[in-house]
């Protein structure tokens, strides 16, 4: 290229100043094909596009000119040597090489993203390498999904969520997340556990150039959380078995011991006791299921091997009829007359039964109510003080399992303080003081911590299914749900069918509910429902229902005597009350409901399935010159504290008087003096 060539083509750009500049630095051809972008503006030419331009121009003179010098015997010598190239590769099978390079960059239209599938709707951080191995197991966690450039938004959900399977048998995509109500797609920031949302369009090409094709990309479902169940991988035919020797049936050889504790037919081999199990997480009971061993003085023959056939089986209803049946019982233990209120009957025994006595006892009784098998476990399994207050003029007196617990952080401080206590502590009667309040538990805070802490584990621990990522919480929550059950407080009946189906006949149950199972059999409870299936019932049974007519049935008021000038002064209060409880039944009060009045004079907001120790009343107390009309109550005694005019104050309007009603049952902390 000679120097007269760069004057031409700065010439064509009309850039024919700029020739001196290139003389003065002495620039010849050679150096011009390599002058950067900076040595290029200092001679003048400023802007990118005149830069790409210039050497377009430089690029184009060139090849022309090296046309120009060649030699025929150089071209046939070039022409030469790639025939004898394309021959040898033929002879070679080096096309071959060539092919697949060709078809492996055609694939190139495309990239694989790595996508990770989160299972909570909340989950604002990348998992912890232990959620990751319950993802995992899942069949959720990390998957690597291939994506064309081309693919859209609609393509990549699609995708994401596939049933397609591998060679391998391995799903391509996350077919769980068609049942979450949607997903969205997140990353972490950098040097950060925090994840956020992707700020550009999914589809395949924006995914790709916003985080780049080696970047981890996090799913999380938007409305509904997904299930941490494992996913059994091994088939049933290839799991290796053995039989219980007791009921003659195959179980795997890592569930068998979980198998022996509950074995139905096991009490029938005096011989086989279960040692104590070693596996973290599994049951560590040394238990020996014998029937006769709490009652040594029996002879062998006071139970026959059918009888005992039975008794593992529990009380045998009729499928078909034996919810009705039993729900009949209930209905007619709650439902008495006008003037009474349902109470269970203590029924007789020796001296205090253990577990197995209590099932030999309602065998040997024909008990089949589960209200009177309730009765008789608290009856032997609550140690200490008595539960409930019989006689107002008797102190109670005993040990007590004592805690304190926040009424705003109700689960963490509770299972902080229940987490303590040992088995023994557990059977005692519990004793609830609530932070911040004065009042005295001989029954009614407890109830009130019943009903509370039920409602909190029900939103947090079965609302969205069971929550594997919390499976430790589950025993906790079997503890608690054995102390309301014996300690006469709220019946957890909000799980559903499917967890009350694995809770009691699964083989292989979750995490959760193993741990559920160990809670609950801390007390014995567990034992007890799988022997005594009957008892089973008051998981799922549906309260009677709470009318104005059954309201003021259970609370029963308390008037002087007739004709005296006080009894006038509350019967004109009173009547004002029933005016007021019929609008609530009705529903004119806003949020406040006949539970709500309930609870604020009894700590429940249903009657309790044994009954009330103490029937349920309203006494009538005369307003003082610095008081108000606000009702109060002692939970404790199950009595309704409700004011009264006298002759210096009279009785409000009623709109106001309804008013100061609803502040006193909306508000939880009344009822607890």
């Amino acid at each position: 290229m000679a120097a007269s060539q760069i004057n031409s083509v700065l010439s064509e750009m009309g850039m024919s100043a700029l020739i001196r500049a290139f003389e003065q630095e002495d620039i010849d051809e050679e150096i011009a094909a390599s002058l950067t972008d900076s040595e290029l503006a200092r001679l003048g030419l400023e802007t990118i596009g005149d830069r790409h331009r210039f050497r377009a121009k430089l690029k184009a003179l060139g090849r022309v000119a090296t046309a120009d010098s060649s030699e025929p015997s150089t071209h046939s010598n070039v022409q030469q040597v790639s025939n004898f190239r394309q021959q040898r590769n033929i002879l070679f099978g080096r096309n071959t090489f060539t092919s697949k390079k060709k078809i492996k960059s055609s694939k190139k239209s495309g990239w694989t993203a790595q996508f990770y599938c989160l299972s909570s709707t909340t989950c604002e951080t990348i998992p912890s390498s232990s959620e990751k191995e319950i993802h995992t197991q899942a069949g959720l966690g990390l998957k690597k999904i291939r994506l064309e450039n081309h693919d859209n938004e609609h393509t990549v959900h699609e995708k994401i969520m596939s049933e397609s399977v591998n060679e391998q048998n391995v799903t391509l995509g996350f077919p769980q997340l068609k049942d979450s109500g949607e997903v969205e797609l997140l990353r972490t920031g950098q040097n950060c556990r925090y994840l956020k949302i992707i700020g550009c369009k999914w589809n395949s090409s924006e995914l790709k150039s916003c985080i780049g094709s080696q970047a981890r990309i996090y799913i999380r479902p938007v409305q509904k959380s997904l299930s941490t169940k494992p996913i059994n991988a091994v088939s049933m035919e290839e799991e290796c078995k053995s039989e219980c020797e007791s009921c003659k049936k195959e179980f795997p050889m890592r569930d068998l011991r979980h198998h022996l504790l509950y074995c139905t037919n096991i009490a029938s081999d005096k011989s086989v006791e279960i040692a104590p199990s070693t596996v973290t997480g599994e049951l560590s009971i040394n238990r020996n299921l014998m029937l006769t061993e709490d009652l040594p003085d029996l002879p062998e023959t006071y139970i026959s091997a059918d009888d005992l056939q039975e008794l593992s089986m529990g009380i045998i209803l009729p499928s078909n009829h034996g919810t009705d049946i039993i729900q009949s019982i209930i209905e007619e233990e709650l439902t008495t007359s006008d003037t009474d209120i349902a109470m269970i009957q203590p029924i007789a025994h020796s001296s205090n039964l253990s577990v197995n006595g209590i099932v030999v006892h309602c065998i040997e009784n024909n008990i089949a109510n589960p209200v009177e098998i309730l009765k008789l476990c608290q009856q032997n399994l609550v140690k200490g003080r008595p539960l409930e207050i019989t006689d107002i003029n008797e102190p109670l007196s005993g040990d007590t399992n004592f805690i304190i617990v926040d009424r705003v952080n109700i689960l963490q401080t509770s299972f902080e303080e229940l987490s303590d206590k040992t088995t023994e502590e557990l059977g005692k009667t519990l004793e609830v003081q609530f932070y911040t309040e004065a009042a005295e538990d001989y029954g009614g805070p407890r109830k009130e911590f019943f009903r509370i802490i039920l409602r909190a584990i029900k939103e947090k621990y079965f609302d969205s299914g069971l929550r594997e990522l919390l499976q430790d919480d589950y025993r906790m929550v079997g503890i608690v749900f054995a102390l309301t059950i014996l300690q006469n407080g709220k019946l957890p009946t909000f799980m559903n069918a499917t967890v009350l189906e694995e809770l009691w006949n699964s083989a292989y149950p979750s995490s959760c509910i193993k741990q559920l199972r160990i809670g609950l059999d801390t007390l014995g409870i567990f034992e007890l429902l799988t022997r005594l299936p009957s008892l089973q019932f008051l998981f799922h049974a549906t309260p009677v229902t709470l009318t104005l007519k059954r309201l003021m049935i259970i609370l029963k008021a308390v008037f002087s005597e007739n004709g005296s000038n006080r009894q006038t002064l509350e019967k004109d209060v009173y009547a004002i009350f029933v005016k007021y409880v019929r609008e609530v039944a009705s529903g004119r009060r806003g949020s406040v409901s006949l539970g709500h009045i309930l609870q604020f004079a009894t700590g429940t907001d249903e009657e309790p399935m044994l009954g009330f120790s103490i029937h349920p009343s309203i006494e009538f107390v005369e307003v003082q010159a610095n008081s108000s009309f606000i009702p109060t109550a002692n939970t404790c005694i199950n009595c309704m504290k409700l004011p009264r005019p006298s002759l210096e104050v009279k009785l409000p309007a009623d709109t106001e008087l309804f008013s100061l009603y609803d502040y006193a049952f909306m508000n939880s902390f009344y009822g607890l003096i």
